[in-house]
């Protein structure tokens, strides 16, 4: 089947904990439709205290997966 006849549906949630120190949901996800098919791509953030750019380098995660994926 070709992408033009699916449909995504992607969802986060930021846990209690994040909610209450403040803290960004440290997960990320990217989904592109190609010719030949879809590219999903899934980054759970390390967490904790001393990772504070989890979330940065979850997002740049999913996003380079999902070039290198269409690249190839």
């Amino acid at each position: 089947m070709s992408p033009g006849t699916w449909r995504t549906t992607v969802a986060a949630a930021t846990g209690a904990s994040h909610q209450r120190s403040g803290a960004p949901n440290q997960d990320s996800h990217a989904v592109l439709a190609h010719d030949t098919g879809w590219i999903v791509a899934v980054a759970d953030g390390h967490g904790g205290k001393r990772y504070v750019r989890s979330d940065h380098g979850a997002r740049f995660a999913t996003g380079l997966a999902v070039r290198l994926g269409a690249e190839l």
